[in-house]
């Protein structure tokens, strides 16, 4: 082949290649504008709500239970309305944010359904609001508090950490990280259905070859957040250690420290950080009791759960000990974990049927 033919093949393969990049960078954007427009918020226009009782408060606003009717649906259903408590910037924007992660997560039955988001005028001041499906029994952490699950067999354990991972499997396939993934935000639906709720921290970050990895401030409970996503510096560290000293002696607040250091760390956040929860969570199913708190020694070196032990139980072992592993790259994926619990369903009633077979 001639000098003169290479040129020629190359004048053509040049401009494919070109051509393909162009089009593989322009599909991906594609996808990426399509899934921004289907997580639109819907609106709450033509709902009308009747309040019946405040079933949650905290710093972020009020969660009430209501009923509510439309033009086509006058059967007065139940649903859940969120409600801000105040009306700043950057407030707004958070709920917009969780509004938005919900909309993206339409249609599992695993992840709790949101109806629509909106601002309304209360008390004379602009609030904002999300309303999602009412759940009955409200959070696993209640029924992990009261004994509930202590007494209940292998199967029905299996069940609901089962259902936990495939909403998370859901989750992380959307390319969202909960990023506040604890038994409080659990909530258990009719046949003890679980359903993963609040999305207020969530992480938007598709799978794409820009970028798998978010840092920034995180926040989340200190009890289930995993190490890397609390990883500061010794000044940092050295200036909320003397706030500590000094506060000691005059009605020292820990639970305040602990939210100072939360906020002032940055993270490194992947989707590794949810696995880390989830074998918390998975820990608190088996052993049907919520986890204890970290001493602020631990939550600042970053050994938040050295008194966390695994099941006894075999089919949750592997699950458990592979997502709390003290490295991200080490822990074990969302798909690995979910399948880990398939098939075991005949395990675990051969375990319920043993006499005097205990949790911990």
């Amino acid at each position: 082949m001639s000098d003169l033919d290479n040129k020629e093949l190359q004048g053509k393969i040049v401009p494919l290649v070109v051509t393909v990049l162009i089009a593989a960078v322009g599909a991906y954007f594609f996808r990426q504008c399509w899934r921004q427009w289907k997580s639109r918020i819907p609106d709450l226009q033509g709902y009308r709500f009747r309040e019946q009782e405040t079933i949650g408060e905290g710093g972020f606003g009020v969660v009430k239970k209501c009923t509510y009717t439309t033009s086509t649906d006058t059967t007065g259903r139940l649903c859940a309305m969120k409600v801000l408590k105040k009306s700043d910037g950057d407030l707004k924007v958070d709920w917009e944010h969780e509004a938005r992660r919900l909309a993206q997560l339409e249609g599992h039955r695993n992840v709790v359904r949101i109806l629509g988001a909106d601002s309304i005028v209360e008390g004379g001041r602009m609030a904002f609001r999300i309303v999602t499906e009412y759940i009955p029994k409200g959070p696993l952490s209640r029924h992990l508090s009261n004994g509930f699950f202590s007494s209940k067999p292998w199967l029905f354990k299996l069940q609901v950490a089962r259902g936990v991972c495939e909403g998370l499997r859901y989750i992380h396939g959307r390319g969202i990280i909960h990023m506040d993934l604890k038994s409080d935000n659990i909530l258990l639906g009719e046949g003890n259905l679980p359903k993963i709720a609040d999305f207020g921290l969530a992480r938007y970050r598709p799978h794409s070859f820009l970028s798998r990895e978010y840092r920034g401030p995180v926040g989340g409970d200190a009890r289930y957040i995993s190490p890397e996503c609390c990883v500061t510096n010794e000044d940092t560290l050295h200036a909320l250690g003397e706030a500590q000293t000094a506060g000691a002696g005059a009605g020292y607040d820990r639970a305040a420290f602990v939210k100072a250091l939360l906020a002032r760390v940055e993270g490194r956040i992947t989707k590794a950080s949810d696995m880390f929860s989830l074998g918390i969570v998975l820990w608190e199913i088996a052993a049907g009791r919520v986890t204890g708190l970290r001493s602020d020694a631990d939550i600042q070196r970053g050994a938040f759960y050295g008194d966390v032990r695994a099941s006894k139980v075999q089919f949750f072992n592997p699950a458990i000990t592979g997502c709390v592993k003290a490295s991200a790259t080490d822990r074990i994926s969302i798909d690995r974990a979910a399948t880990l619990f398939d098939g075991q369903d005949t395990e675990a009633r051969r375990l319920d049927a043993e006499p005097g077979c205990v949790v911990m």
